[in-house]
């Protein structure tokens, strides 16, 4: 069994590393996706009458899993090693 003091260090590191990854990554494409759900919201919302949009929605939706998915599992590799 290893010693206490190097299981604290080794969760430090691993959450120093999570902070690292949250900031140069996750939270840029966190605004992107916000940004391509409000971009695709407003052409839902402003498409005219009779126009077809169930194939966005159903991208948005797509892409809304995905990145959550993705977000779960960098969680899960860094919390639940």
């Amino acid at each position: 069994m290893k010693p206490v003091g190097s299981e604290v260090e080794g969760i430090k590191v691993q959450q120093e590393e999570f902070r690292a990854l949250q900031t140069s990554s996750i939270e840029p494409l966190t605004r992107q996706v916000e940004d391509c759900n409000r971009l695709g919201q407003g052409l839902i919302q402003s498409a005219a009458g009779g126009v077809n949009t169930t194939s966005l929605e159903k991208d948005l939706e797509k892409m809304n899993d995905k990145w959550n998915d993705l977000k779960d599992r960098v969680r899960r590799f860094y919390f639940e090693e």
